[in-house]
């Protein structure tokens, strides 16, 4: 009887402490295998679309901001002083379209001025500066006055961008400014110009304005992508020049960097217009000239790319002020 209940036991034993066979083992394999996968894929589909998502907000915050600065610098652009341009080198397609005008400074109403065959004036008298832009709380910063002109009812461009002798004439519409100050009766601020003029016209609603030197907006072609520059500091230039290298080399401009990865074709514009009859006009900028029954309107066209995906900003801005 011992040795049964020996033997018995034993076999219990051994039965409790059976290893697993191979075909179960592969089971529990396969089963994790397929497991780990489908949350692998899971994890990285979360995290694709997470970071699909964050570039989607970053471009749009991005070309939000270049568009709403764009925007706002239009609307406070002298009337009458928006041009366009394209750079097309010899032989090869257009690399750049440019879009220039006149920032204003400061605005307000003329008490007289000379014009026509009146003796030239080298002072003007109008109430207390306004800031156009509303950046300035303290009044006109009269520290880097050259760099500031006073124009009188511009009806086109060419009579803005004038050169060194047109600027120095005794007539004209354009001035370069030499001081501002106080005028001897309050609330009054007098403007001396750096040359005597008599403006060609009178402003029909007795305006004028201070003006810094133009800024252009250049949407270029570089390493196979188009980026949007500033450009600043270049002086007056009777013909708008689009080179964005010639305008930094030969005239010392100033270039910002506004956006990146753009898609807009430009190779075909010529002077904001595409010459191949295409019915989607990708030229990033147009302007309607005013009319009798309305201001300038500037066209604005932006396309933006990342990862294949295009945001597409296309405005229509009309200017507010009128000479």
């Amino acid at each position: 009887m011992k040795r049964s209940n020996t033997t018995q036991i034993t076999g219990i034993f051994r039965q409790q402490h059976a290893g697993f066979t191979l075909v179960e083992l592969i089971a529990v394999i396969v089963i994790l295998g397929i497991v780990s996968l489908g949350v692998t894929n899971f994890m990285g589909n979360s995290t694709q679309m997470y970071v699909d998502t964050a570039e989607r907000d970053d471009i749009l915050a991005k070309s939000r901001y270049t568009v709403e600065r764009l925007n706002r610098a239009i609307r406070y652009a002298l009337p009458n002083s928006i041009r366009v341009a394209a750079n097309k080198p010899p032989g090869q397609d257009v690399n750049a379209h440019c879009l220039e005008f006149f920032p204003i400074e400061w605005s307000t109403f003329y008490l007289s001025i000379a014009t026509g065959a009146d003796s030239p004036i080298t002072t003007i008298e109008g109430p207390d500066m306004v800031s156009a832009l509303d950046a300035v709380a303290s009044g006109y910063d009269d520290t880097n006055e050259l760099a500031h002109y006073v124009v009188v009812y511009p009806t086109d461009p060419s009579q803005v961008y004038v050169d060194e002798a047109e600027l120095i004439d005794d007539d004209g519409r354009i001035v370069r400014v030499q001081d501002v100050r106080d005028a001897s009766r309050d609330g009054l601020k007098e403007v001396e110009f750096q040359n005597a003029i008599s403006f060609d016209e009178e402003s029909t609603v007795e305006r004028f304005y201070i003006v810094s030197d133009p800024i252009s907006y250049c949407l270029v072609l570089e390493s196979g992508s188009y980026n949007l520059y500033l450009l600043s500091d270049y002086g007056i230039l009777p013909t708008q020049v689009a080179d964005v290298d010639e305008l930094q080399i030969t005239y010392g401009a100033t270039k910002v960097l506004m956006a990146q990865n753009l898609t807009n074709d430009i190779s075909k514009i010529t002077n904001g217009q595409l010459n191949n009859n295409r019915p989607f006009d990708e030229a990033p900028f147009r302007v309607e000239d005013s009319r009798l029954q309305r201001n300038a309107i500037v066209h604005t066209l932006l396309m933006f790319e990342r990862n294949d995906e295009v945001v597409v900003f296309n405005n229509e801005i009309h200017m507010q002020n009128s000479p």
